[in-house]
């Protein structure tokens, strides 16, 4: 937008520029962010850094932003009709368990020589523990990954007087 001798915003000197990488986003006098489906608009946000702004430029700015969301989703569209129906083989699986927070976990710590062996052993991309108890596995092989996570859970079961188990010696 231009400005007046005074230092007030020239209402009638503008410029609406469609941007999606962001550069202008610094540089410009308003920043709108539109995003939605062909049906209409599902969220925005607005900076406004002078004063003026007309319902005018509102007009043009949502004109555009409107056209350009269709232009992307076209696009999108005629890469991709309809979501996959599987999920990529390289694409990592991941499961996710609580466990009781702060129990000693008998060298079933990160990093420690129990997990780097169920790594190994189910080839798996890492298992994460955390602080309040949450363990994460990821691997690329699911089946690999619910064994090592049912391993894990027997590995920090708690038993009860009572309950059977079997084992061999």
């Amino acid at each position: 937008m231009a400005f007046n001798a005074d230092g007030s915003a020239d209402v009638n000197n503008y410029k609406v520029l469609t941007d999606i990488q962001g550069p202008e986003d610094h540089h410009g006098d308003m920043d709108l962010k539109v995003a939605g489906t062909n049906d209409g608009v599902t969220g925005m946000q607005m900076d406004v850094k002078v004063d003026g702004l007309t319902i005018e430029i509102l007009e043009k700015a949502f004109a555009q932003a409107r056209d350009a969301r269709i232009h992307i989703l076209k696009t999108i569209t005629a890469t991709l009709p309809a979501p996959r129906t599987a999920i990529s083989q390289f694409v990592p699986k991941i499961r996710q368990f609580q466990d009781r927070p702060g129990q000693d976990r008998h060298g079933y710590r990160p990093g420690g020589k129990m997990i780097n062996g169920l790594i190994a052993k189910y080839e798996l991309a890492g298992i994460d523990i955390e602080e309040d108890g949450g363990v994460f596995v990821s691997g690329t092989d699911l089946a690999k990954v619910e064994a090592a996570v049912a391993e894990i859970v027997g590995m920090t079961k708690e038993w009860k007087v009572g309950e059977i188990v079997k084992a061999r010696s």
